[in-house]
C-alpha cells in the first residue's frame, strides 16, 4: 500500500515547513506557543512522531533479517547495523533511528535541489553539455555508474563544485569564536560571539574568483583547484564542524547526475538566463524562484 510512503512524505515535508517558521520566532514566544499547544508545533511533534515509528519499524526489520542470515541489502543503513565500536558495542535502535533522521532531515532536500541546478546548468550551457556527454560515453559507455567511476569523470565533479560555488545548498553558516579578534574589516570580534559566514558570498566574491557569476567547471579542474585558498570554496563549512555528509554529498549528486544524463536528454523551458533567479527561504535552503523547468526527454 502506498498509504504509509504518503505519510512519511506527509511527516518529512511538514517536518521542514514548520521548522522554517520556528527557526524565526524568537524564543520567548516559541515557549508560549509550545505552552498554548500551537497547531504547528503538535504538527512537528506528530511529523517526528511518524517518521521515528516508520523508521524503527524498518530498522527492526532489518536487524532481524540481519540476525538470521537473510538480508541481501548493501546500503547506509546496513552499514550502521553492523557498525561496532572500540568496544564491540553497536547502536541502539534509538541512535540508529537518530542518525538516519539527520541524514534524511540534512541530506534529502539540500542534495536533490543541487542534483537539479547541476542539471540546469548542464542543459542551459551547450559546449558544457557536450563535454559532459562525452565524459559520460567514454568512460560509462551506457551502463550505470559505481563508486569506482567517480574519480573517472573529474569534469562532471567539476560542474558539480561549480554548482555548489554559485548556488550552496546553505547560504550561511554559524560559527562561535573561541577567542577575542579582529576582522580584516576592522570588525572587533569578542570570545563567545556567533559569526555568521557566507559560501554565497565567498562563492560570488570578485576578489576570489575571475567573472563570478559565469558558469565555468574549469574552475575546478586539478590545476585550478591546486591554486585556490582552501577556504575560498565553503560549501559544507570547513574544520572540525564541517558538514559530516559533505563527501556522501558529492557522491550522490554526481553519481545521480550521470545516471540521468545517460538516460535522458534535458533542455531548459524558460529563456536561457546566465543565473537560475534563486531565492534562499529562512531554513537557508536554495530555492529556484520559478523552479527548474526543463523539457525531459528518453533517450534512444
Amino acid at each position: 500500500s502506498s498509504a504509509p510512503q504518503d505519510r512519511v512524505l506527509w511527516a518529512v515535508n511538514t517536518f521542514g515547513q514548520v521548522l522554517a517558521d520556528v527557526f524565526i520566532t524568537p524564543l520567548p514566544l516559541l515557549k508560549l506557543l509550545d505552552r498554548l499547544g500551537a497547531p504547528q508545533l503538535r504538527q512537528l511533534a506528530e511529523a517526528v512522531r511518524v517518521m521515528r515509528g516508520e523508521m524503527l519499524g524498518v530498522i527492526q526489520e532489518r536487524r532481524a533479517a540481519l540476525a538470521s542470515d537473510q538480508s541481501s541489502h548493501d546500503d547506509l543503513l546496513q552499514a550502521l547495523l553492523t557498525a561496532t565500536d572500540d568496544a564491540g558495542a553497536s547502536l541502539t535502535d534509538e541512535e540508529l533511528w537518530e542518525d538516519v533522521h539527520d541524514i534524511m532531515g540534512a541530506g534529502h532536500e539540500t542534495t536533490a535541489t543541487t542534483t537539479a541546478a547541476l542539471l540546469y546548468c548542464i542543459a542551459a550551457h551547450p559546449a558544457v553539455r557536450q563535454r559532459v556527454e562525452a565524459e559520460l560515453q567514454g568512460v560509462l559507455d551506457g551502463r550505470p555508474p559505481s563508486f569506482d567511476d567517480l574519480e573517472r569523470l573529474p569534469y562532471l565533479q567539476a560542474c558539480a563544485k561549480e554548482v555548489m560555488r554559485l548556488y550552496p545548498a546553505i547560504p550561511v553558516f554559524p560559527r562561535e569564536a573561541l577567542r577575542e579578534d579582529v576582522l580584516p574589516s576592522g570588525h572587533a570580534i569578542n570570545a563567545g560571539d556567533v559569526v555568521f559566514m557566507s559560501s554565497y558570498a565567498l562563492g560570488r566574491n570578485p576578489d576570489l574568483w575571475d567573472q563570478p557569476l559565469t558558469f565555468n567547471p574549469d574552475r575546478f579542474s586539478p590545476e585550478a583547484e591546486a591554486a585556490q585558498h582552501r577556504f575560498q570554496w565553503l560549501p559544507f563549512g570547513a574544520g572540525p564542524r564541517m558538514c559530516l555528509g559533505a563527501s556522501f554529498a558529492q557522491m550522490s549528486v554526481v553519481l545521480m547526475a550521470a545516471v540521468l544524463l545517460q538516460r535522458f536528454s534535458f533542455t531548459p523551458l524558460h529563456p536561457n538566463t546566465p543565473l537560475i533567479p534563486a531565492a534562499y527561504d529562512i531554513t537557508l535552503n536554495f530555492k529556484p524562484t520559478n523552479g527548474l523547468r526543463m523539457r525531459v526527454t528518453p533517450r534512444q
